[in-house]
């Protein structure tokens, strides 16, 4: 009689519940039988089940423990919700198919409502031991299958295990287990003023680690580059612009630090919003879309015809001079200043010694303007040694690229960003199999040599690993889960004849001796494209194509790649792979087809977010005022205008700025009433709406406040940009329309319309004006008159 195949599972965060629902739910009933093992008390791993900062009624507290905890409930993710996502269950359904609550990235906690959602749709609850660690693990012999033991969480203080016998058993207990801490010379003695950054996970942690200073200036100095050296600097240098641009503060002897960011690497920062076309990019119309990134990079469109191949191995000098050349296309030489940080900022893409320097990636909406607006200094470097002083400062040694040095002083505090080491998701596999995994405790980029894409090794075939890697994105681990079932699934394949693939393990073991200065890209498997078309090839997984679409059309998202080939093992497949899931799928399409579909709706959010994000920092402005009687110039003032982002005033909204400006020249004094020299832009939560953008007087603190609300921008799509007559290739141009009520107006009922123009150009915007009319309801005709006309420039 047919027996199950016992599978222990250890992690119950994405990886772990993919890979249980996969076994479970893909396969005929009675093939496998998933068991999840999870050290806490609920599921999710990394991703919280609540809005608030705590677990099990505690507050997590990363830096006390030295772990990697739970991240912050209302961090967002990086990537849209339809790359954060399994290919079977629609953020949609999670949201009770209300489409205009489904947010496009969505928060850490609403991450982990998805995943509990999950596991409720797929997973049995006696799937699943919470409160459950596994302390140790032994293969048997013979190879035939593993002894799992784990200690129950009520009796770990009595040392007291339990151990259950299984044929597999699947490491998904994740990457980022253990923040990893470099040996830098003279580190150690700076630990009290030093912090990892995932403990650098709320305001008040920023505020804590300032409070310990000794001084109420100084410089924050972030060590690590690309994504979490970025998001590190960038919540630093907000926090600061925020006590020095809250009148409330109560905390403003912090507002004197200087945020610097030393990275080993260039690289550039994307806005979350790109633009669906290049700078050279001829376009069908005149309508530009803002998308999510990974909508506009994950397009198989833009990888050459034919079969997609995955690239995996060293970066060659022409892979990124292209990678260079394609980012610079879609961003734009105004944002490449200050969002492609390289030694010097020239545009190169070589190291001055000449060998090919790989260029990492960070995703924000306020490096680069930081960056602009000299908030954040980067430096590209490797710090050598930290020097502490009596005072309680520090000292820190760089050394540049030629083997320049520098020293940057009056060090306050150290944010280390250098990313995390494996070490405790594999603390319990026995020494013998990580010898033959040929594990390196000192390599966090490629610290086991695997096959089939991170999955498996061939010379322990009952051993699997599910988001093993850095980076892991949710469409990969379901394809690794898919890969490790369809092999255990099928005995004689299981016997070891589909793991044995000696040459790919060799291509990894080659791609982690190569010269890790030069040669290393930001992720062993980047190409995120690649793996997922190279997969689907290998197990027969059909693509979802949406309607009238061509031989290889589309975005790649985990929806479009469905599980069509028929499995061996007893009895027929569960429905789950029949109308149910095709409803998942087509509900997750049909609302990409929806996004992808904005360029002709005003109310996308990638429009509000492009526009407000590119306000940040300083313009020099030109204000004429009208007299309204005949339209013509009355007088001049010229001046700077600075948008400083601090933390949101109400809950309401997403971001805001405290608008003030500078006035150095007035040709004439300017009429009554004066134009409003400070005000408040906020951006709202992210949902679909036609007025994203609201502008606030400066009155008082209190925006909830009725005479406080000025207008709101109704933006309009954005339309290739005409000058004399000719379209500019590669520029737009997006229309705001906003208007205010007054009670009384010199005399009359009425209000003020206001006209924004925003020219655009890849992510920045090159200039823009703000008209502000006078409008007269009582009277038959138009009744508009133009006041005041603002121009921008930076």
């Amino acid at each position: 009689m047919y027996q199950p195949k016992k599978v222990a599972i250890i992690g119950a965060g994405p990886a772990g519940l993919v890979t249980a629902k996969t076994l479970l739910q893909n396969f005929p009933p009675g093939t496998f039988t998933p068991v999840i093992f999870e050290e806490r008390n609920e599921i999710g791993g990394l991703w919280p089940s609540s809005r608030s900062a705590s677990t099990n009624g505690q507050k997590t507290s990363n830096r006390e423990s030295g772990s990697a905890g739970l991240v912050n409930p209302q961090m967002r993710t990086n990537l849209s919700r339809y790359t954060v996502s399994f290919s079977d269950l629609s953020w949609e359904s999670v949201f009770d198919g209300r489409y205009e609550e489904v947010p496009m990235f969505p928060r850490a906690w609403q991450v982990g409502m998805y995943l509990e959602k999950y596991a409720e749709r797929y997973i049995p609850p006696r799937v699943i031991r919470l409160g459950c660690k596994v302390v140790e693990t032994i293969r048997l012999e013979d190879g035939r299958g593993w002894t799992v033991f784990w200690a129950v969480e009520a009796e770990r203080t009595r040392q007291e295990t339990k151990s259950e016998h299984f044929d597999y058993l699947v490491i998904a207990s994740g990457f980022f287990s253990t923040p990893y801490i470099p040996d830098i010379p003279g580190l150690s003695a700076f630990s009290e003023r030093t912090v990892h950054t995932s403990a650098l996970d709320t305001p008040e942690t920023i505020n804590s680690i300032l409070s310990e200073s000794k001084t109420s200036s100084g410089k924050l100095l972030v060590i690590g580059g690309s994504m979490s050296g970025a998001e590190a600097a960038s919540a630093l240098a907000l926090h600061l612009s925020s006590l020095k641009h809250t009148d409330s503060s109560s905390t403003k002897r912090l507002e004197g630090y200087e945020v610097h960011h030393v990275c080993t690497k260039p690289f550039w920062t994307l806005p979350t919003y790109l633009p669906q076309a290049s700078l050279d990019e001829p376009t069908e119309d005149s309508r530009l879309s803002f998308l999510p990134l990974d909508i506009v990079l994950y397009n198989l469109n833009r990888r050459p015809p034919g079969p997609v191949e995955y690239s995996f191995g060293p970066l060659s000098t022409e892979l990124i001079s292209k990678m260079n050349a394609n980012f610079r296309s879609i961003l734009g030489k105004d944002y490449e200043s200050c969002g492609h940080v390289q030694s010097n900022f020239t545009h190169v893409d070589k190291a001055i010694d000449d060998k090919p320097q790989p260029t990492f990636l960070a995703i924000g909406n306020d490096y680069a303007e930081f960056i602009r607006s000299k908030e954040i200094a980067p430096i590209i470097g490797r710090v050598t040694r930290i020097n502490t002083s009596l005072s309680g400062s520090a000292s820190v040694d760089i050394t540049l690229p030629g083997n320049k040095t520098t020293t940057l002083n009056d060090v306050a505090a150290i944010i280390l960003a250098t990313g995390y080491k494996p070490n405790t998701s594999l603390s319990f596999l026995p020494p013998g199999v990580l010898s033959e995994l040929e594990y390196d405790p000192n390599d966090s980029f490629l610290p086991l040599i695997l096959n089939s894409k991170g999955t498996t090794n061939g010379n322990i075939p009952d051993l699997g690993f599910v988001g093993f890697y850095k980076g892991p994105y949710w469409g990969a681990m379901e394809m690794q889960a898919r890969s490790l079932g369809q092999a255990w699934a099928d005995a004689e394949r299981a016997s070891g004849t589909w793991f044995l693939e000696a040459e790919e393990r060799e291509a990894v073991r080659n791609f982690r001796n190569k010269d890790k200065e030069h040669y290393r890209g930001q992720l062993p498997m980047a190409d995120y494209v690649g793996f997922m078309e190279s997969f689907a090839r290998k197990l027969s997984i059909t693509s979802a194509q949406p309607t009238n679409s061509s031989d290889r059309p589309g975005i790649v998202i985990p929806a479009k790649y469905t599980f069509h080939k028929a499995l061996p093992g007893p009895g027929s497949a569960s429905s789950v792979n029949g109308t149910a899931k095709q409803t998942e799928v087509e509900a997750t399409l049909n609302s990409l087809q929806t996004t992808v579909n904005h360029r002709n709706n005003a109310t996308s959010p990638g429009l509000a977010m492009a526009v407000f994000r590119a306000l940040h920092g300083t313009w020099k402005f030109t204000r004429t005022y009208y007299d309204k009687t005949n339209s013509q110039p009355e007088s001049n003032i010229h001046g700077t205008a600075r948008f400083h982002p601090r933390y949101p005033s109400i809950k309401e909204y997403e971001k805001e700025y405290l608008y003030e400006e500078t006035v150095y020249e007035a040709f004439q004094q300017a009429p009554k009433p004066a134009y409003p020299s400070r005000c408040i832009y906020s951006l709202l939560d992210p949902l679909p709406r036609t007025d994203g953008i609201h502008i606030h007087l400066w009155s008082c603190e209190d925006l909830n406040s009725d005479n406080r609300f000025s207008h709101g921008l109704k933006l309009s799509p954005a339309q290739a940009r005409i000058q004399n007559g000719e379209r500019v290739t590669g520029e737009y141009t997006i229309y705001a329309n906003g208007s205010k009520r007054l009670d009384t107006d010199r005399g009359s009922p009425g209000g003020v319309q206001y006209k924004y123009v925003f020219n655009i150009k890849g992510v920045a915007i090159t200039s823009w004006t703000c008209k502000a009319f006078h409008t007269d309801p009582a009277s038959s005709e138009s009744g508009e008159g133009l006041e005041v006309q603002t121009s921008y420039m930076r």
